[in-house]
């Protein structure tokens, strides 16, 4: 009895002590599993970035109602500095463009479709600015009026001038805002000016609605439509320095004051 109750107890010993020596005598290599999971991972993300961020020839539905900063100039492969601290602005909206280099604003109706820009002619404020500014402002005026070639990848945009590689010039930009937006402030010193060139600018050209708007945007002025095809609007009486009221007749700007 005793030797048989030796032997049920060695057994029993036995099968508790293999299932804990099964794992140390045969181990499973988990290391090579998530390696390679992780090694599949990252290469199926890179590749996902890869495909996101790459380069296309533009069309106006890649920026519409988009406002772009430059972030980087070059002239014929070398760095060109902007004539003052401010930046590059460029808008696109309902089929236009509006453009801001640091003195005048410039606008006009547009077109992009498979990378080319067309614009046939830029309608512009006329400050006075220094020399430098004055000249800037014509060179980004031939760039944007002559074809320019407009690449898009994720959030940046580059604008390539047509031309010869020694005088070509390169704008890298990236987003900035969305169009809509627009730093209103209760105005300055300059506002009131600003407002009746604005005016006087886009009565003579005889700007329709957006196009009055979005200049007002652009020279961060406030917009405000007090008649539309003879219907009056409620408006309030606080008077703003920097406000521009107009009223639209015919869809086209036929009166615009300050105020």
């Amino acid at each position: 009895m005793k030797t048989i109750g030796k032997r049920r107890f060695i057994a029993i010993a036995l099968l508790a002590i293999v299932p804990i020596l099964l794992p140390i005598a045969l181990p499973v290599n988990t290391n090579l599993f998530v390696t390679s999971v992780s090694s599949l991972s990252l290469s199926t993300l890179s590749s996902a970035n890869a495909a996101t961020s790459k380069s296309k020839l533009a069309n106006f539905s890649d920026v519409d109602a988009l406002t772009f900063k430059s972030t980087a100039i070059t002239v014929g492969g070398k760095k060109r500095n902007l004539a003052s601290k401010e930046l590059i602005t460029i808008s696109f909206k309902d089929k236009g463009i509006s453009i801001k280099a640091g003195c005048n604003s410039m606008f006009g109706a547009a077109t992009l479709a498979k990378g080319i820009l067309t614009v046939k002619a830029l309608a512009s404020t006329k400050m006075a600015c220094s020399p430098a500014l004055m000249k800037q402002d014509n060179w980004l005026s031939k760039i944007i009026t002559t074809k320019p070639r407009i690449t898009a990848q994720g959030k940046t945009l580059t604008i390539t001038s047509s031309g010869s590689a020694a005088n070509r010039s390169v704008i890298k930009m990236t987003v900035y805002e969305t169009y809509g937006y627009a730093d209103t402030p209760l105005g300055d010193e300059n506002s009131e000016a600003l407002v009746k060139e604005t005016c006087t600018k886009l009565i003579a050209d005889k700007a329709t609605e957006s196009q009055a708007q979005f200049a007002a945007e652009q020279n961060a002025l406030i917009f405000r439509v007090t008649s539309r095809e003879g219907e009056d609007f409620a408006v309030t009486l606080d008077y703003r320095v920097n406000r521009m009221n107009v009223k639209i007749l015919g869809g086209i700007v036929v009166e615009c004051t300050q105020g």
